[in-house]
Formats: C-alpha cells, structure tokens, sequence
C-alpha cells in the first residue's frame, strides 16, 4: 500500500548505494524500504559530485517502494559530519549551545557564525568542587548541507531534518530493543567509530575512536588506536536517547545558522 501523500521517507546516501524507509510512528513498524545503486562518481568523501544524478536515483527510489512523500529524514554518513569532544562547565540549559558554539569556534571547528552543530551535553565528574559536563559535539559546514538540500530539492522532497548516522543507527538500534538492557554500540565507518554506551535507560558516555573499517585489515593499527582508550567511571548523565531526530531543521531543536528555512539562530 501506498504511503499517504504528505509523508516523510528517511534517507541515507552513500557512494555505493541510496537507501530509504517510511514507517507508521504511531504503530511502530516500517511500512515501506528499499535501496538503489548510487550512480557512479556522484559521492565521495569530498560530497555530493552530481546532485542531479543522485536527485534521479532518489525519484527512482521511492516509486520503486511505492511511496508518495513531501519531505525527507538524512542520516548524514561520516566524513559528512564531525565530531569533537568538549570539556565544559556544567552551565545552566539556556547558556549551552552559545557555549558549545564559541568552543567550536573558537578551535576553528566552525567559522564563526557559520555551520551547523547539535550536541549531547552528559554530566561529568567534578573538578575541584566545580561540576564539568562532557559534551559530544557533532557539525557540518554549510556546503554539506546545502549539498544535501539541494539534491532533495531536485528530487521534489523538503528537507524534513538531518542528523549524524551513527546517531540514527543507535537510536534506531534502541528502538527495536526490548526489554531494555544495558549496551555498548560501536558504530565505525571507514577511518573511525562512535562509540554509545547505553545503561538500558540512559546514554552514559560517548566516544570517537579513531579507528574504523579500514583498520580490520590491519589489526595491529586498531590496537594501536585503542591502547590508550578508557572510559571514565565517574562520567554519569540524564540525557534519554531522542526518539525522534536530535537536530531538527526548522524547530527550536535546533540551531542551524545561516542555513535558510531554518527558525533558530546559533
């Protein structure tokens, strides 16, 4: 059956092929998916080469699923986006995301003004009685997501929201969890790996470990990567995994400046 016009299909793209769902939230299943080769030499680790050509693939798609949406989901695949770990002061809500902006800025991760990050903020031990929050920033230039916008835009679909796919794929991964139990998922792609671990109810740590699908063939260069790896056990925090995307284009979620439609302003 055909999906009611006006849906929102999610979307991944990578250089080998374009993968896409549509699911009924309320009942909690997949109602329709599928995949189709991406052309060849339209993506690589610089972006989308062809928006036209990816735009086709995509139409292609989701008459293939029989599918009718408006708008579109992106799980953003690495290198499109970024990650950097922050050491911050637990400041009160309102004043993160200025403080995680001028950090980005700050070491150049973002130009200022510019780009587009969202952040999970986990509570970290205190240092010398003042409390410390680990932030996982993730950020992404205005090329890349003006990139994605308009490959949609030629496929006739609005960019609905955009998140990191590592992030898609633990909160997707969780969503099929039952009953809950504590979990380490280790997520690589080609040159690293995010790493989430998840005490069944509540994210307690994250991490980017520098080693990824290319390293299986070299074992000894993953050990070498994770030798000096550990986890904190102080690191404790009160942030659920989001159900629904964690950056929303369009939404007070999130902050995405100078990226047009958007309503917040980093």
């Amino acid at each position: 059956m055909a999906e009611p016009k006006g849906s929102t299909v999610s979307i991944i793209i990578s250089s080998e092929a374009i993968y896409a769902a549509a699911a009924d939230a309320p009942k909690g299943r997949v109602t329709a998916w599928g995949e189709i080769q991406c052309p060849a030499n339209t993506v690589d680790s610089s972006g989308f080469l062809d928006p036209n050509a990816i735009a086709g693939a995509i139409r292609q798609l989701i008459r293939e699923i029989g599918i009718r949406p408006r708008s579109a989901s992106v799980a953003l695949l690495s290198p499109g986006y970024q990650f950097r770990a922050l050491r911050l002061p637990d400041v009160p809500l309102a004043e993160r995301r200025k403080l995680v902006r001028n950090e980005l800025e700050e070491a150049t991760a973002l130009p200022y003004n510019g780009g587009v990050y969202d952040f999970f903020w986990l509570p970290g031990p205190a240092v010398d009685a003042r409390r410390q929050a680990d932030v996982a920033a993730y950020y992404a230039s205005d090329m890349e997501i003006d990139a994605v916008r308009e490959t949609l835009r030629l496929a006739g679909l609005n960019m609905a929201r955009i998140e990191p796919a590592s992030v898609s794929m633990a909160r997707g991964f969780l969503a099929g969890v039952n009953p809950r139990i504590p979990i380490a998922m280790l997520i690589p792609s080609k040159t690293h790996s995010d790493l989430f671990i998840h005490d069944g109810q509540q994210i307690r740590h994250m991490r980017r470990i520098p080693a990824g699908w290319e390293d299986a063939a070299r074992p000894e260069s993953a050990a070498l990567s994770m030798k000096d790896f550990s986890i904190d056990p102080g690191v404790t925090q009160e942030f659920e995994l989001p159900v629904e995307s964690s950056i929303k284009e369009g939404s007070g979620d999130i902050r995405s400046s100078d990226v047009p439609g958007s309503s917040g302003a980093s």
